[in-house]
């Protein structure tokens, strides 16, 4: 009897790992997700010129955990998004999409008064957060408000500034979890930056690039960590 529960053991934790393997994130951070719930684009992209990649030297630190649970630091876990030269220094004209059914879930005072940090969650997303930073929100909008896939929600404040960006995060009692949203698009929403040129691999620096590479942030640092559209 103890022979065969042992087998029945040996069995289901051989299946478990099975699983865990195939549906889990031990795909790794890089891996493109199953969990695709980006389903519109945020942005338009004939207003882009070109856009960061996640863990570059442009602009200051932000980072956290990844997905794999490893504290990273001294990095960019985010996206700065570069307006076409006739967009720069607008107000009004660069616009910002809510790219799945949800609610903006904060609105928190942007850096230097330049637009707002504007939270989207959804309930497809788990507990992710789409991020839009130095956005003007319309006037209708605001905390708790209900938005559309799709929908308008406001502009890109770039008065004073050469860029506005956008993030994924996680926030819990373990400090926050960042990952690029671009691993998260459907595949049609992916298929639209693949026409420019952005990929999967060329938009995401590696863990162990950036680790061997540490950011020295400042004027100018990390002006080739970027892709420009075509």
């Amino acid at each position: 009897m103890k022979k065969v529960l042992i087998i029945a053991g040996i069995v289901a934790v051989a299946i478990g790992v099975f699983f865990f393997i195939e549906d889990g994130p031990e795909n790794g951070p890089e891996a493109v997700k199953t969990d695709k719930f980006i389903v519109v684009n945020p942005i338009e992209l004939s207003q882009i010129a070109s856009i960061s990649q996640f863990r570059s030297c442009i602009g200051h630190d932000y980072s956290g955990k990844n997905t794999e649970g490893v504290k990273e630091t001294n990095r960019s876990m985010k996206h700065y998004l570069a307006p076409i030269p006739e967009l720069e220094q607008s107000t009004g004209k660069v616009i910002a999409i809510a790219p799945f059914d949800g609610k903006i879930s904060s609105i928190e005072d942007g850096e230097n008064q330049r637009g707002d940090q504007v939270w989207l969650s959804s309930s497809s997303s788990g507990s992710w957060n789409f991020i839009f930073f130095h956005i003007d929100l319309l006037p209708e909008l605001r905390k708790g408000s209900e938005v559309g896939s799709g929908q308008l929600i406001g502009y890109a404040d770039l008065e004073g500034g050469a860029n506005f960006d956008f993030a994924l995060k996680k926030v819990g009692f373990g400090g926050q979890t960042l990952d690029s949203p671009f691993l998260y698009m459907a595949d049609e929403v992916m298929a639209e930056y693949e026409a420019v040129g952005v990929t999967p691999e060329n938009i995401v620096i590696l863990k162990e690039q950036r680790d061997a590479n540490p950011c020295n942030f400042g004027v100018g640092s990390g002006h080739d960590e970027q892709v420009f559209l075509k």
